[in-house]
């Protein structure tokens, strides 16, 4: 929010020091980013009047232009612009001065006259882009006077960051009243005079949809002189807040807002159809908008309309058929209250953005729509002779929002803040706010002024009154609490624990967005129904997560086109989704790698990355819980995300508690990735319930080692194998291990080999040669009766 400190200066008497200012606003919550003073033109710029104009004979869009500005003899000025007219006063640049462009003026020839000075755009001069002509002044604007002064260009610019909250502050008026209560001094605010109505036109208003519009204040204006211009000083002043000119009515209307916070907007009257209603839109209806754009109302948009058709959204951008033009001569003021959950979530379905959703998805104050009506009449019936007829006024009083009482105890102030204020402080910096105080015992009643919004509850009270009183001059003191340590169950690991296994092995851990792209959501979880986000911050951006996939997977591609060729990334974080019309949430763990297997190495191996070197992390995160010997990994086909080949579904007890595998190739061109990528995502709650550790003594007695090579089905995995030999294996049987996969010679081509070492020990003897070839032969069997292999020889 742009503040002109020169403005600011008609509603309140800020100091003078601009830095004091800047540090007293901030302190009290309104940060003032910076603040800059306007560029001064030079002194030898001035007010001029063009006295007669001449065609320069043989020159083409040359004028010898007489030009008196203040002196005792007037000038010649040889001008190209084609504005220029008799009577006109304009800026004129007097030999030696400088411009904003650094071309210094001079007197010089021109077609063969003399011209002792220069006729300036707003673009050489600095002011804006416009240089389609001279720039044009007030009529009243004194002869001679430096521009400086007849625009009021010694000014400072406030830049002023407000938070959401503070809508009230979107104004002259609203940072005015923060510098009185602050500072102490004198609100002064420009007096409104009540202006007369000088004919009898009413409209008629139907509220239709008094919840999100319960007031809705209209005034009609006729007589417009078509000829009246914008003010200089209202112009300068839109144009240092950020807003162009555009014609006297709707710079009227752009002022009041700047000053007043109140949005408005003018129809042209002719065009308006008998009356006006605020309605929900019918479907299918169409309405162009000021900027040109046609769109087709989303069915319960909230739009102004006549007995025909809707000629604006509310609390939006107001339509074309009804626009106002340089001709208007009759035009319909509006005024209105639009609650701010109506206008903000229509707007951003709709990617609109202007100054007046801005304003109302804040909070307007709900009580000053007749105020902004009357300044607006007063500035129109000044500049453009205006007539003003009655205000019109339709309200619903049950649903404008009123302020209620709200209770300040003392005891919970004072230790909120830590320190206890004098009871004057606390009743006179809330008065200073423009706040009804009412002192009960120890306490305090107050009710705040209708355009704090954001006052609702005794805790935004405390806030006022510290900020109010310097939050500086509060004591720090910290808080008096107990350290109680807190004991988490034995079988549950931190989740930092696997974090930091992943960090040793290479892993560097991410954090994504939790709202992710719908489509690529589709794509990667078919399955599942997200949460679908009703005000997403973003088009690509529109659905709750239900995998951590989508996040490492753009973390990825922002990471390839930064020419990074290694990376191991990985994420924990809730994902939800909807099961059973119920929001469901769950926690996970999940990685993402591609590139080399190992950094360069010396020697020139550059093995890529498979999905062996993925499952040896996962295996390692499961062995932290102790759940590696008990979990399974089983071949699948059914994840949409995987490559049908080379994805498994990882299981505990039979129940599946994480995916891994590589990517799909669909979706690897979906994302535009060339290199193969591997992932993996673990239910983290099924991974952090580990298993108690109980002692086990160790044994004193030497292990013993066997070699068991089988020919088993080609489609039997290694794990299913190892849970026949681990069931049979008995109680000496202590580690298993796979040292050889056999796929040739000897073996059928639907068979293959699977080599384990084998390691039994007990704890209380020697094992005998006998004891374990009876153990082996019981493991044989095992394998041969559930899985059809044989003992290979």
């Amino acid at each position: 929010m742009i503040i002109s400190y020169q403005w600011l200066c008609e509603w309140v008497s800020p100091p003078s020091d601009i830095a004091h200012l800047c540090d007293s606003l901030t302190m009290a919550g309104l940060e003032v980013g910076s603040a800059n003073a306007l560029s001064l033109l030079s002194n030898r710029v001035v007010v001029g009047e063009v006295l007669t104009v001449e065609t320069v004979a043989n020159h083409s869009g040359l004028h010898l232009c007489c030009v008196d500005t203040g002196h005792t003899r007037s000038r010649t000025i040889v001008c190209g612009a084609d504005n220029v007219y008799v009577g006109m006063k304009a800026a004129v640049a007097l030999p030696g001065a400088k411009l904003s462009n650094g071309l210094k003026v001079k007197q010089r020839s021109i077609a063969g006259f003399s011209s002792n000075g220069m006729l300036c755009s707003s673009q050489e001069l600095g002011l804006n882009e416009d240089s389609s002509g001279i720039l044009w002044l007030d009529d009243d604007a004194v002869l001679g006077r430096t521009l400086n002064d007849h625009l009021g260009l010694d000014d400072v610019l406030l830049d002023i960051e407000l938070t959401p909250n503070r809508g009230d502050c979107l104004s002259v008026a609203g940072v005015a009243r923060e510098v009185a209560a602050v500072t102490g001094a004198a609100l002064t605010p420009p007096i409104v005079s009540t202006t007369r109505a000088r004919h009898r036109q009413r409209i008629p208003i139907v509220l239709e949809e008094p919840k999100d519009c319960p007031r809705w204040v209209g005034r009609a204006l006729t007589g417009l002189d078509p000829n009246a211009r914008t003010p200089d000083f209202l112009r300068e002043r839109l144009r240092r807040c950020g807003i162009r000119g555009i014609g006297l009515v709707v710079d009227v209307t752009n002022y009041v807002m700047l000053e007043y916070g109140q949005p408005m907007h003018a129809f042209k009257m002719d065009s308006i159809d008998r009356g006006i209603r605020v309605r929900r839109s019918k479907s299918g209806e169409a309405l162009t908008l000021l900027d040109q754009q046609q769109v087709t109302l989303a069915p319960g948009t909230l739009v102004i309309a006549d007995e025909t058709q809707a000629i604006a959204i509310a609390g939006v951008m107001g339509g074309l058929s009804t626009a106002v033009s340089d001709s208007t001569q009759q035009v319909l003021l509006e005024a209105a209250y639009f609650r701010p959950g109506a206008v903000a979530q229509r707007a951003r379905q709709m990617g609109l953005q202007t100054d007046a959703v801005y304003r109302f998805e804040r909070g307007v104050d709900p009580h000053q729509q007749k105020r902004a009506i009357s300044r607006a009449t007063q500035l129109l019936t000044r500049f453009a002779g205006a007539q003003a007829g009655p205000v019109c006024e339709a309200v619903v009083s049950k649903y404008v929002p009123s302020r209620r009482r709200i209770k300040l105890r003392r005891k919970r102030l004072d230790r909120i803040l830590g320190t206890r204020l004098a009871g004057r402080l606390v009743k006179g910096g809330l008065e200073r706010l423009q706040m009804d105080v009412q002192v009960s015992g120890s306490d305090w009643l107050v009710r705040p002024p209708s355009y704090r919004l954001d006052v609702s509850y005794e805790h935004d009270l405390i806030e006022e009154v510290a900020r109010i009183n310097n939050f500086e001059t509060l004591p720090t003191r910290l808080p008096h609490t107990r350290a109680l340590r807190g004991i988490a169950p034995e079988q549950n690991l931190p989740v930092t624990v696997l974090q930091d296994l992943l960090v040793a092995r290479g892993y560097q851990e991410v954090i994504t967005y939790s709202f992710v792209d719908g489509a690529a959501q589709q794509l990667i979880s078919p399955k599942l129904t997200p949460v679908t986000l009703r005000n997403p911050i973003a088009a690509n951006m529109n659905v709750m997560r239900t995998s951590l996939w989508p996040g490492l997977l753009e973390t990825m591609v922002r990471n390839l086109r930064r020419q990074e060729d290694r990376i191991r990334i990985f994420e924990s974080g809730r994902v939800f989704s909807v099961q059973n019309g119920m929001s469901v949430e769950r926690t996970c763990i999940g990685g993402a790698i591609l590139g080399l297997a190992f950094a360069g190495q010396w020697d020139g191996a550059r093995a890529a990355v498979d999905f062996f070197d993925l499952k040896g992390d996962v295996e390692a995160l499961l062995s932290y819980g102790e759940i590696a010997h008990s979990s399974r990994w089983r071949s699948t086909e059914n994840v949409a995300a995987l490559h049908p080949g080379e994805s498994a579904e990882i299981l505990l007890q039979n129940k599946p508690i994480g995916l891994a595998g590589k990517l799909h190739p669909d979706l690897a061109d979906y994302y535009g990735l060339e290199q193969p990528i591997y992932l993996f995502e673990l239910d983290l709650e099924e991974v952090l319930a580990r298993k108690i550790p109980h002692y086990k003594s160790v044994s004193r007695f030497p292990a013993l080692s066997r070699d068991l090579s089988v020919v088993v089905s080609s489609e039997i995995t290694a794990s299913q194998v190892i849970r026949e030999i681990r069931a049979a294996g008995g109680d000496y049987l202590c580690n298993i291990e796979v040292f050889d996969v056999y796929r040739g010679k000897g073996i059928e081509s639907t068979e293959k080999s699977l080599s384990f070492a084998l390691t039994l020990q007990s704890t209380s003897r020697n094992l005998t040669d006998g004891e374990i070839d009876r153990q082996i032969d019981k493991i044989v069997e095992a394998i041969g009766k559930n899985l059809g292999g044989t003992l290979r020889s």
